[in-house]
């Protein structure tokens, strides 16, 4: 199976997994995971390489990857990554490929109320629950320029 971080990016749908599946349709229906690790009441958190699905009450509910340099193809598919491959992957940067590719987006800086660590931006895809998350480079504390992508993800909460 061939998935595209793009299409992803664009749809919040990885290959033929989404938000809302059951823990039963993904195994029947998507890759193997490498690992799967069970909590209480139907939470667990399957892995696909650097890869997390989070299941809560056997429901798809966040897909996610914090660890972009580990993000690969794995046994079970073959990742386009090519979209981390066309800039520098810093926020300003980032944000200009976006809109050259036409891809609505709005941006959410240092609100810790919502969650996000200071330092950080959040890159909201419209129409999606697309997150793109964007830390500070300790070199060069403060500056946004410098602010680089550290996570994809899609959750429904």
């Amino acid at each position: 199976m061939k998935i595209s971080l793009l299409d992803f990016i664009k749809t919040g749908k990885f290959g033929t997994a989404e938000l809302g599946q059951t823990t039963k349709w993904v195994n029947d229906n998507f890759a193997v995971p490498d690992s799967k690790t069970w909590m209480k009441r139907g939470t667990g958190i399957w892995l696909y390489g650097a890869l997390e699905f989070h299941f809560f009450d056997d429901i798809l509910h966040l897909i996610w990857c914090d660890n972009l340099s580990k993000l690969n193809s794995t046994e079970q598919f073959i990742l386009d990554r090519s979209v981390l491959e066309r800039t520098d992957n810093y926020f300003p940067s980032f944000c200009t490929y976006l809109n050259e590719l036409n891809i609505q987006h709005e941006i959410i800086e240092d609100r810790q109320p919502d969650g996000i660590l200071e330092g950080s931006v959040r890159v909201d895809i419209t129409g999606t629950t697309v997150e793109l998350f964007f830390l500070e480079d300790m070199d060069f504390p403060a500056d946004k320029n410098k602010y680089w992508l550290n996570g994809i993800g899609s959750s429904d909460f």
